[in-house]
């Protein structure tokens, strides 16, 4: 990022003292002229504590280097610099670029410290609620968000693609051993069709039947892997659960 840097110099006083010049080697009248430097940038404006000097000949107004000063040009400058110490409105203060840009960072500071408290909090919670509410055992009418292995054909018939489409599926009823009928509720997309030995044991009416499993998170940061297991072909069938219930899970009602 380019930031332009102004400085500026503005006479506060002058002085005038008989010494030796450099230029000529005459003893001469010289004005000691004190300066304030305001250094300014777009975010704040400086103003140094202590003056600069430059020093001139009264009769012709040469200006003489500060390379080029005597001891005794040196010792009479710290002089009357002390005297003029520290020179008025001296400090630094913001401009108005300056003050946008530290009530912005102040905004990201109380926005950082409320998304680590939400995180620390209200998301933990949240998380726990959910995690409660999809791991509990399936009732009839309960929906889930699963992801059933499908294959895309193209135009001319021919496979392109292999993959998962993530459908609500509902819990229609239990079987004599245990495991679940799920129906699915929402049709295949446009060119799908249920791949791999899962699709011969879907029926005509999308019922399935699969037993209800889970593992525990890997982390404190993760979250639990649900899944439905296929009691023909065992197939995997995990529900799309990542911390929020209305996207994993519609309770029955």
């Amino acid at each position: 990022m380019f930031i332009s840097v102004s400085s500026n110099y503005s006479p506060i006083k002058v002085f005038e003292v008989n010494l030796k010049s450099p230029l000529s080697g005459e003893v001469e009248t010289l004005e000691l002229v004190l300066y304030s430097l305001t250094v300014e940038t777009w975010l704040s404006r400086n103003v140094r504590k202590k003056p600069t000097a430059a020093y001139r000949v009264k009769a012709t107004g040469e200006d003489i280097a500060a390379a080029h000063w005597t001891d005794e040009m040196e010792a009479f400058y710290k002089e009357c610099a002390a005297t003029c110490t520290p020179v008025p409105g001296a400090g630094t203060r913001l401009t108005v670029g300056g003050k946008v840009m530290v009530a912005l960072a102040a905004l990201f500071i109380l926005f950082m410290a409320f998304a680590i408290v939400k995180e620390l909090t209200y998301n933990r919670w949240q998380k726990a609620d959910a995690t409660e509410e999809v791991t509990k055992a399936p009732v009839t009418g309960d929906e889930y968000h699963i992801g059933l292995p499908i294959v895309t054909y193209g135009p001319d018939g021919e496979p392109t693609s292999r993959g998962v489409n993530i459908l609500w599926c509902r819990v229609v009823g239990t079987e004599p051993d245990g495991s679940l009928r799920l129906k699915m509720t929402e049709p295949l997309g446009a060119n799908e069709q249920l791949d791999g030995p899962f699709a011969k044991e879907v029926g005509a009416d999308g019922t399935f039947t699969a037993v209800f499993r889970m593992e525990a998170a890997k982390s404190s940061s993760s979250y639990p892997t649900i899944f439905f297991q296929s009691t023909g072909s065992g197939e995997r069938l995990e529900v799309f659960f990542y911390g929020s219930v209305e996207k994993a899970k519609r309770p029955a009602k």
